[in-house]
């Protein structure tokens, strides 16, 4: 969705009124003001200058965000208003193919985005990784010497434990993770990823799944996309049973009927 910057300036008796109550309003009211519109608050600041506060709205469309600016003056909380639609290096524009390069790891900011264009001649199931968050969920960021944060399961007995349970309650066929070294506790930080291949091949399983070898949702991991490259034959293979699923659903809901 689009990006916005919403700056505004508050009236003299707004600010009366907020010193007799303080509060965050700038995150309350924009936060509100973005989901009623079916967006998302980025960010939200109080700041120096021409304007009180300003605000970074992902919402869907221009209409939204005037909706957005729209509520906000009607209240009578400011005085003056600016709405900036804010664009990232590459949605400027495409950039000259002379500046393209092969590359497998890229930083995405906050709010940015970033173009991929790939050939698909080299069969197999690619995956998409986002790194980072995986990397701080499991406090990999902070291994520096006696500083290591330790996670939830500490033992390989506790970590399978809790993944047997989640296997019954979804249900699906608990597959036991790579073997772990005897001494792999003594590693600071240990188990970081050590039990983190969950299958659940079987809640997962679709036309598109179909041909994969087994456990393959273990090494995904919950944060990645995988893309595909099939060959004529195993492509034209998934959409049949794709095809096939839909007239099979079709008629058991004709059934129902």
């Amino acid at each position: 969705m689009p990006i916005y910057m919403y700056q505004a300036a508050y009236t003299p008796e707004s600010w009366a009124a907020q010193l007799k109550n303080p509060q965050n309003r700038v995150d309350a009211v924009g936060r509100a003001a973005c989901e009623a519109v079916g967006g998302k608050l980025v960010g939200g600041w109080y700041c120096f200058g021409d304007y009180d506060l300003v605000i970074i709205a992902d919402v869907p469309d221009n209409e939204s965000m005037s909706a957005i600016a729209l509520a906000i003056a009607a209240g009578g909380a400011v005085k003056a208003s600016k709405t900036t639609i804010l664009m990232t290096g590459t949605e400027g524009g495409r950039t000259p193919e002379s500046t393209w390069y092969p590359m497998n790891t890229v930083l995405v900011g906050v709010a940015q985005a970033r173009v991929v264009e790939f050939e698909a001649k080299y069969p197999g199931a690619w995956m998409i990784h986002c790194h980072l968050p995986h990397h701080m969920m499991n406090s990999m960021m902070d291994l520096l010497r006696d500083r290591a944060i330790q996670t939830a399961d500490q033992t390989e007995e506790k970590a399978v434990g809790q993944m047997m349970s989640l296997a019954k309650s979804v249900p699906f066929e608990h597959v036991h993770p790579s073997p772990i070294a005897p001494n792999a506790a003594s590693v600071p930080g240990f188990p970081q990823d050590a039990f983190m291949e969950m299958a659940m091949d079987e809640v997962l399983e679709k036309p598109e799944t179909d041909g994969l070898p087994k456990n393959w949702s273990a090494g995904m991991m919950g944060m990645m996309t995988m893309v595909r490259v099939l060959r004529d034959k195993e492509y034209d293979a998934i959409v049949m049973k794709k095809k096939m699923a839909r007239v099979l659903a079709e008629d058991q809901r004709k059934r129902k009927s």
